[in-house]
């Protein structure tokens, strides 16, 4: 057994850094640590270590972004963390400045580092926009707008917003800066946005949401406003939460392999504490899940 885990004898603490938005992502970071967890248990190491959950409604806001990372991540190489999981791909400088010096293994998840300069397992993100806005196109749809997440460091809700905004010019379709809306990932977030897109003169017959939960608070606007889903309106998300397939109608969604996503992140840092060769980078599919919440434009 390598000497750094004989130090720790019961074995590897993993920490989580927070980063931007993962607040907001309580089922999914569960989900993920889980998984770490349980895949680490069965290579006969115990102890998935400390994990932070940020619950200020500001943090993810672009002017507290670094600060508070930096803060927890220094608190988890004070408490002796064998190995970090970072959420996305959006770091200050500071952070791998931080690790470095105590040769620290790290592994980028939720997104793919196209630099190639850092560890990672994600998604194509750029490419799950494209593959729901192609789907909503293939529909029949021509006027959209978009609920994003809050895009100010966060490459997840930049790139998806990006593979929606090339999708449909692809087709000849422009989605203006005021067909965009971004908001916090939140149900309120979600019906706040729902009720902004619909109030320009040639309301949108389809939605295209950040995420599972805004997306879910749109339907839930709807359902308040008298409007149908999907003959007035199509609702679309990214995520495939548990949630997605029970809400009524059923959400059309990308899904991402998050429990896959969860296991090689820990198989990746247990390799590397026991210095093993280990594969850097890992772009893991996604799905699109067709459900209910999306049809042929009744209206246009």
């Amino acid at each position: 057994m390598p000497r750094q885990l004989q130090r720790r004898c019961e074995g590897v603490c993993i920490g989580s850094a927070n980063l931007a938005g993962l607040r907001n992502l309580p089922d999914r970071h569960q989900l993920v640590t889980r998984s770490e967890n349980r895949d680490a248990q069965r290579r006969g190491h115990l102890n998935f270590g400390t994990t932070t959950r940020r619950r200020d409604a500001n943090f993810d806001r672009p002017e507290t972004h670094s600060r508070p990372e930096q803060r927890v991540t220094r608190t988890l190489i004070e408490r002796g963390v064998d190995g970090l999981v970072l959420l996305g791909t959006t770091h200050h400088p500071d952070i791998y400045r931080m690790l470095e010096p105590h040769n620290l293994p790290y592994v980028l998840t939720w997104a793919f580092d196209e630099s190639g300069n850092h560890p990672c397992v994600g998604f194509d993100n750029r490419a799950a926009g494209m593959c729901i806005a192609n789907h909503l196109l293939d529909l029949g749809h021509r006027r959209f707008a978009m609920i994003s997440g809050i895009t100010a460091h966060n490459e997840r809700a930049q790139e998806r917003l990006a593979g929606v905004r090339e999708a449909l010019s692809a087709r000849g379709i422009a989605l203006s800066n005021g067909a965009v809306i971004e908001k916090l990932y939140t149900h309120g977030g979600g019906r706040e946005g729902l009720r902004e897109v619909l109030k320009g003169n040639e309301p949108p017959t389809a939605v295209i949401c950040g995420n599972d939960v805004l997306a879910i608070g749109a339907i839930a606007e709807c359902h308040a406003q008298g409007l149908k889903v999907p003959d007035d309106i199509s609702i679309t998300g990214f995520d495939d939460m548990e949630m997605a397939s029970l809400i009524s109608p059923a959400l059309t969604t990308v899904r991402f392999p998050t429990a896959e996503m969860g296991i090689y992140a820990a198989n990746h840092l247990l390799a590397r504490l026991d210095d093993q060769a280990v594969e850097l980078r890992n772009k893991l599919p996604t799905e699109l899940i067709v459900r209910a919440s999306a049809g042929a434009p009744v209206r246009e």
